[in-house]
């Protein structure tokens, strides 16, 4: 008896290394495409945001044209998270990899909250699954790494809300928090909380919601108040209009005459409304549901689908749910699958001056995205009539 328990402390050694040389070798991974590689856009953009909050000019005046021409498009908490990391590594080349140590710590934040998800279940061979698989995905280590994309924060929070489903006030302070980091948040509040996704009374989860559109306006209020007309465009209308990109079914829009390009080019003047709209026709066909990782991956997969502009960060938010979702049925293949169908889309929207190629690789994605939607739909409206059928 006493061998048998010598043996499994060691085996429980061995499994912690496993977890430190993976988590180590997958910082360093991090760290070293952070410090020599980042985004010619987004990171200069990012860092010239955190720079306006202490400049001689009024620190309130974050959503006017940055320098290098084009707005600051988030709310004011990532410019303030990014802040002490600019004023410390400014004139250095480390600023680079500065801005992007919260979204690398987040990433870590998400895989410890994917394996603890497992451990809960008893399941610790997924947990060990559900930290590599998230730490090694290459979607993820180029949203964070390379781009220094706020995604991983976002998802943390929600995570960290769906853990603490007894305490009204950390759901609704850590959905604010994830909210205030990236306007798309929106994508997941409103079917969590309409539905019991939360796992709440109708009264706390409206409880809930006042709190965060307490904290939200709270914290968006000096912003806003001092220019309205930037804000709302720099957060909401600046993603309407733009034209078709990236790896979305609506690059097919690319490939037509004129005329009819025209036409799907005035439709996306409403990509806004149309991502409202199903959000919240998933909020209706979920409306039964109180399975959170289902209602969460849907939610993805819709935004996904409609949205007429999707760039490989996006993808970052549906990484946890297929984790959560493909593993559980160990569906180890299809996981697999699904992330080279996304890379491949990828690297074909890299193909800049080839129209035809940008669109294979927006249709490439794109029908992934719609059959796995459809198929968790008609596998969620299965479940529901064997149930009413047992009742």
């Amino acid at each position: 008896m006493q061998v048998q328990i010598a043996l499994q402390k060691i085996m429980g050694q061995i499994s912690h290394y496993k977890l430190y040389i993976i988590g180590g070798s997958a910082l360093f991974l991090r760290l070293l495409i952070g410090f020599y590689f980042f985004h010619k856009f987004d990171t200069p953009n990012l860092i010239n945001a955190a720079r306006r909050l202490v400049d001689d000019a009024n620190p309130f005046d974050l959503y006017l044209t940055s320098n290098i021409g084009y707005p600051f498009a988030k709310p004011p908490l990532w410019a303030i998270m990014v802040l002490p990391f600019v004023l410390l590594f400014d004139g250095t080349r480390w600023i680079y990899l500065g801005v992007k140590i919260p979204v690398i710590v987040a990433d870590f934040g998400c895989a410890y909250l994917i394996r603890a998800h497992f451990l809960k279940l008893d399941q610790k061979k997924l947990g060990f699954y559900g930290w590599i698989f998230w730490l090694f995905n290459p979607i993820c280590i180029y949203t964070s790494a390379y781009e220094g994309s706020a995604e991983s924060i976002m998802l943390l929070f929600l995570l960290l809300a769906l853990r603490n489903k007894e305490n009204t006030w950390k759901q609704g302070i850590y959905l604010a928090l994830g909210f205030l980091i990236k306007i798309q948040f929106i994508i997941f509040i409103l079917p969590l909380l309409v539905h019991k996704g939360l796992n709440t009374s109708l009264e706390r989860r409206i409880q809930i919601g006042i709190i965060i559109v307490a904290i939200f306006s709270v914290v968006c209020l000096p912003f806003f108040l001092y220019n309205p007309e930037r804000m709302l465009y720099s957060l909401f209308l600046r993603h309407e209009g733009r034209p078709p990109g990236k790896i979305t079914w609506w690059t097919f829009a690319l490939l037509l005459p004129d005329s009819l390009y025209t036409f799907f080019d005035n439709l996306m003047n409403y990509a806004v409304e149309f991502v409202l709209i199903a959000n919240i026709l998933i909020v209706y066909l979920t409306r039964k549901q109180d399975n959170s990782t289902r209602v969460c991956l849907l939610a993805v997969l819709a935004f996904l689908v409609i949205s007429n502009t999707v760039f490989l960060r996006y993808f970052t938010m549906l990484i946890p749910w297929m984790i959560f979702y493909e593993l559980e049925k160990r569906e180890y293949v299809l996981h697999l699958f699904t992330n080279i169908i996304i890379v491949i889309g990828w690297i074909l929207e890299f193909f800049q001056n080839t129209k035809t190629l940008i669109f294979l690789g927006g249709l490439f994605v794109a029908l992934l995205c719609v059959l796995y939607l459809l198929g968790l739909l008609y596998e969620m409206k299965l479940e529901e009539s064997i149930q009413t059928k047992q009742e």
